[in-house]
């Protein structure tokens, strides 16, 4: 096992055997990419995740605030929110 950062380029000399006696060198170029291997984890406690909100409560207000982490690199650890419809 080989530790790398994402992104980084290698190159790799391989010696790969001929028909006879002759060797062949071969240069090969790897690029590390990330894999998304996390899952996001909710933070807030407990479950299920349910808010009411009041009809009188004024444009703005706040009424129940999300946070989740993912442990992967870049894109892939991005966490982003919507709203349903409900459908």
């Amino acid at each position: 096992m080989y530790n790398v950062k994402v992104g980084e380029m290698h190159h790799l000399g391989l010696a790969v055997p001929g028909q006879g006696p002759e060797w062949y060198l071969v240069r090969v170029e790897l690029t590390v990419t990330d894999v998304n291997d996390n899952v996001p984890e909710w933070s807030m406690v407990p479950a299920p995740y349910l808010a009411t909100v009041s009809t009188d409560a004024p444009a703005g207000s706040l009424v129940y605030k999300l946070h989740a982490q993912d442990g992967d690199e870049g894109n892939n650890g991005e966490v982003e929110y919507f709203l349903s419809d409900g459908r």
